[in-house]
């Protein structure tokens, strides 16, 4: 409607050019009025009142625009707030996670229990540091228990009671939540992982409490990691 009322102010100005042009179609069809200035004021009269729709046309459309651009505004934002929601849902715990396992947890499978602190696991859920669906060798964090596979040594002892306790607290084939540090593999290509059961008992904290009358997760992170407490 903007646009119509500028044709019209354009097509206004130049009929008053013609108009003081001699010859002029304006003027010709001026001159051949039987009443000319009765023709020029109804002329003029319909000017205004086509003018004053115009120009009231006009006038809402422009002010109507803020609201389009409210609009617009807002659907920009909204992938935001979607995104926002996203993010939110991935930080939140998993479904199905023990309340006692941190919210950051990946939900994860035993494949199998190679000895007392490792075993071979497959990540079930995408958001973690494991890739999903793949069966990697995983390292229990803050633990050294004696070998009992090693290719160059032979079973040590208390190797075979650490396998066990393991085993007591996860089974091939059950549900484990795991939990990253800040390094995430060892020079063998093991993952190094705490992990918790789907009970919500945290294993390498039970490992090592068993033994070393630990309480709680800091106790076991200051005890020093790498610890052979089943050689005690």
């Amino acid at each position: 409607m903007a646009a119509l009322f500028g044709f019209f102010l354009l097509g206004t100005i130049l009929v008053v050019i013609l108009a003081f042009v001699r010859d002029s179609p304006v003027r010709q069809w001026y001159a051949g009025r039987q009443h000319p200035g009765r023709t020029v004021g109804l002329a003029i009269v319909g000017w205004v009142l086509v003018a004053a729709v115009l120009a009231s046309e006009a006038s809402e459309e422009t002010s109507g625009s803020p609201t389009a651009s409210t609009s617009t505004h807002s659907e920009t934002t909204t992938p935001q707030a979607t995104k926002s929601e996203k993010e939110q849902k991935e930080n939140a715990r998993p479904a199905g996670a023990p309340a006692k396992a941190p919210a950051d947890v990946q939900k994860a499978k035993v494949r199998r229990i190679v000895d007392g602190d490792t075993l071979e696991l497959v990540a079930t859920s995408r958001q973690g540091p494991l890739p999903s669906n793949s069966q990697v060798d995983v390292q229990l964090l803050e633990i050294d228990t004696p070998e009992t596979k090693h290719r160059s040594k032979p079973v040590q002892c208390y190797g075979p009671k650490a396998t066990a306790h393991v085993k007591n607290l996860v089974r091939p084939g059950s549900t484990v939540w795991v939990q990253r540090d800040e390094e995430l593999r060892d020079q063998y290509g093991h993952y190094l992982l705490y992990l918790w059961n789907d009970n919500g008992v945290f294993v390498n904290l039970n490992m090592v409490a068993s033994v070393a009358c630990l309480k709680s997760f800091d106790d076991l992170l200051s005890s020093g990691s790498g610890l052979e407490f089943w050689s005690r």
